[in-house]
């Protein structure tokens, strides 16, 4: 914007009717003012604490992760460091979800070998 107040916004102002500094003019008021960076960067985090702990807790968090990592990765521009701690958290999720299916199937296989399939 050209350090004009958008159309039908009005930011608060100062007493005696100053305009307050902590609004800029070239804020877009549906990012916030930092831009929506934090909102990106807080689920990317989200994303790779939820892969971390989808190896420990059976990959169930970790489908949340998945979730929660596409979408930081889609809002996130290109020019940031916030898209690699989305796709770390990816690659998290979908490892785990990976070990634990595979856990789950080589146990169902040994369960089967053994002849107790029919007590699981």
């Amino acid at each position: 914007m050209s350090g004009t107040t958008p159309p039908g916004v009005r930011y608060p102002t100062l007493a005696g009717g100053a305009p307050n500094p902590v609004h800029a003019a070239e804020a877009d008021p549906s990012q916030g003012l930092d831009g929506g960076a934090t909102d990106t960067r807080g689920m990317a985090v989200a994303a790779l604490l939820l892969g971390v702990l989808g190896l420990f807790l059976f990959g169930f968090p970790s489908i949340l992760g998945l979730i929660v990592g596409h979408v930081a990765r889609g809002r996130d521009d290109r020019r940031s460091g916030d898209r690699r701690i989305a796709i770390a958290g990816l690659v998290l999720c979908y490892a785990g979800i990976a070990v634990w299916a595979a856990a789950g199937v080589a146990a169902l296989g040994i369960s089967v070998m053994r002849g107790t399939a029919g007590y699981l």
